[in-house]
């Protein structure tokens, strides 16, 4: 059922004309200078502004952000150009909207029509939010859901209309969100962080290739949705992973440059994202600072290699240096722990077993709240009593290995 369309709530906003589709259309036709929006600036920085003929799909697994921005779409839109709601699932009509009901449609097809008529009253320029597609297919069944948006996508894009599709990613089948990609020109995938929403463009047609893989972290705020920090780029969030393990391993930029084949300045520019690497430059950088890529995992195999320049180096106190030779959720840690003269330091915080083996020198523990000395050659399996403090009580260094079953948070050492 359609009802009529209420009048827009700001004083200023132009008015419907109640006369022949023409002159309404012509009233609410928005000028250039006031384009289409989603009503929250980072989003619409995001994708670089939505456009007149975008049809928006944003994928989440939760209702509360759909519901959220939705209502931030219809509040920034219903001013300037007309907004239709379309719904199966009864919710009250917006002010200042038209409203579609689709509880009582037999198909796809039939939503379809429903909607075409009302565009066909309005003409171009509206604005269009189908926020029950998930609650039609909930009904009627996906197939109904792709019928309904296969017909109306190209149609809107065509009458350089604006629509938003929020849709419940959980509640359809990879097949059917594919189909739905492959049509529409913007697609946002929503992701739960434990700040937030995380956002990321999956697609954006006549956007820069560069926009793709962008992000911004919303979370709820008096307003509603607020972005928290900036939105940032796929070549930026590379750039900084780059950065990230390379000085973790103790790697200038000049030598990381050399060992894959550019400039040190090059490689300056993408890790601060403002260039990107080609594929065959992104995996030389990956063998430079040996991290693993691409899809062979040799423990399918059987065994994994954990490389040398691979492992972290930690000087957690003075005269206590840690490097990390293998750090496996399943598996645990295995450390080498290097003392200094007279150095002391800490455990690990741990539930599960250690094993200390003195390599070389001589090394005071404190075991359970007893005190341990262990020389080169012993070993100590502690199971139930945890490793607290570590000293070496001689003039000449001493070496260890660590192992750490299941490791939560590191004390030090």
């Amino acid at each position: 059922m359609v009802g009529p369309a209420d009048p827009p709530s700001s004083p200023d906003a132009p008015v419907p004309s109640t006369g022949t589709t023409t002159e309404r259309s012509r009233a609410w036709r928005t000028p250039a200078e006031v384009p289409p929006t989603t009503g929250i600036a980072a989003l619409d920085a995001l994708i670089d502004g939505p456009r007149i003929s975008d049809n928006l799909v944003i994928l989440a697994t939760s209702d509360a952000p759909l519901r959220q921005l939705v209502a931030t779409f219809v509040a920034a839109n219903t001013p300037v150009r007309p907004v239709v709601v379309a719904r199966t699932d009864g919710a009250p009509r917006p002010p200042a909207t038209e409203h579609l009901d689709w509880r009582a449609v037999p198909s796809g097809g039939d939503a379809a029509a429903a909607l075409w008529r009302v565009d066909d009253r309005l003409g171009a320029g509206a604005a269009y939010v189908v926020d029950s597609l998930s609650g039609l297919a909930a009904r009627l069944g996906d197939p109904a859901a792709i019928e309904l948006f296969l017909a109306t996508c190209p149609r809107l894009y065509l009458r350089r209309s604006i629509a938003l599709w929020p849709v419940r990613a959980d509640q359809h089948p990879p097949a059917v969100i594919g189909r739905l990609a492959a049509i529409t020109q913007v697609v946002l995938h929503l992701t739960e962080v434990s700040e937030g929403w995380q956002v990321e463009v999956q697609q954006a047609a006549g956007r820069a290739d560069t926009t793709v893989g962008r992000r911004v972290l919303l979370r709820e705020g008096p307003a509603g949705l607020e972005p928290v920090g900036p939105v940032t780029s796929g070549r930026e969030r590379l750039g900084a992973t780059i950065r990230a393990q390379r000085s973790m391993r103790g790697l200038s930029q000049a030598e990381v440059a050399r060992r894959i084949g550019i400039s040190a300045s090059a490689l300056s520019q993408v890790e601060r994202g403002v260039r990107g690497l080609s594929g065959e430059s992104l995996m030389r950088v990956w063998e430079a600072l040996d991290v693993p890529f691409g899809p062979t995992d040799t423990r399918l195999l059987g065994y994994r290699v954990a490389r040398r320049a691979g492992q972290a180096t930690d000087r957690s106190s003075a005269g206590v240096t840690t490097r990390t030779l293998l750090d496996d959720p399943a598996l645990g840690g295995v450390h080498r722990v290097t003392l200094a003269p007279r150095a002391t330091g800490r455990g690990f915080a741990t539930k599960g077993e250690e094993v200390v083996v003195v390599l070389d020198g001589v090394v005071d523990l404190e075991v359970g709240g007893q005190p341990v000395t262990l020389q080169a050659g012993d070993t100590l399996v502690a199971t139930d009593a945890t490793v607290g403090a570590v000293s070496n009580p001689a003039e000449v260094p001493a070496e260890l290995l660590w192992m750490v079953q299941k490791r939560r948070t590191r004390r030090g050492a």
